[in-house]
């Protein structure tokens, strides 16, 4: 199994590969539509969820690169 920056650079060659183009460093526009519905569906997922859910996330941004 990859550490988790070498699976995202392998995925991003393979992309490459097939064609696919990655900005990374879209609009901030684009950044804070993607923000906002990311939240939207986090706070329904958690609604569902319960009190496990904010335990998950901060788990997740704690991992994050």
């Amino acid at each position: 199994m990859l550490a988790p920056r070498d699976q995202i650079a392998e995925n991003y060659q393979r992309m490459g590969q097939n064609g696919v183009t990655i900005d990374s460093s879209p609009a901030p526009s684009v950044v804070e539509a993607l923000r906002t519905s990311a939240a939207t569906v986090q706070r329904a997922w958690c609604t569902r969820s319960g009190s496990i859910c904010g335990q998950i996330l901060d788990a997740y941004r704690a991992g994050k690169p």
